[in-house]
């Protein structure tokens, strides 16, 4: 048993490395565009990349209770939440950027849609509109979690079957 238990910690300690490490390299790769006066991304690129932050900030939050018995319900409900919401968070903000690209490739192999391009620029602002659109829906799955939760009349509480969480568990209290 106190085998298992250390093999148990030392994917513990994996996870959580790999874990600030991921944070650490999007970071590192935040650093140049903003820092740089030659490097230039838009909107799109950034929110995409915020978007991985996201989901790789919230693989921490349990950190420092990933061995309690029961971690606390807020942190649990705060990382549910937050893997919930950052799947579509990163499909839509890829799909988004995708779009941005294809929309700037297209501008460039097309005289006449550089002047149209020019317009969607001034009248709606299209890459703000790709750039904020994800995040649109992610605050929506946040409520959504929020609104199920609330809800639940108590009925989902965070599991305490596992000797380490590296995430929330839910288990329904009918079963």
């Amino acid at each position: 048993m106190k085998n298992l238990q250390s093999d148990w910690e030392n994917i513990l300690i994996a996870y959580n490395v790999l874990s600030i490490f991921s944070v650490l390299l999007i970071i590192v790769t935040l650093l140049p565009p903003l820092l740089s006066r030659s490097v230039h991304r838009r909107l799109p690129w950034y929110s995409h990349m915020l978007s991985w932050l996201v989901f790789s900030a919230a693989l921490l939050v349990l950190m420092g209770h990933q061995t309690d018995k029961k971690p606390p319900a807020e942190l649990c409900f705060l990382q549910s939440a937050l893997l919930y919401a950052t799947p579509p968070l990163i499909a839509f903000s890829m799909a988004c950027y995708l779009l941005d690209i294809t929309l700037q490739v297209a501008t460039l192999l097309d005289k006449k849609s550089l002047l149209r391009k020019s317009l969607l620029e001034k009248k709606f602002g299209i890459s703000v509109i790709l750039g904020l659109l994800p995040w649109v829906i992610f605050w929506a799955v946040i409520i959504e979690v929020s609104i199920v939760f609330a809800t639940a009349n108590d009925m989902f509480k965070p599991s305490g079957d596992l000797e380490i969480h590296l995430f929330c568990h839910y288990n329904s209290k009918s079963t």
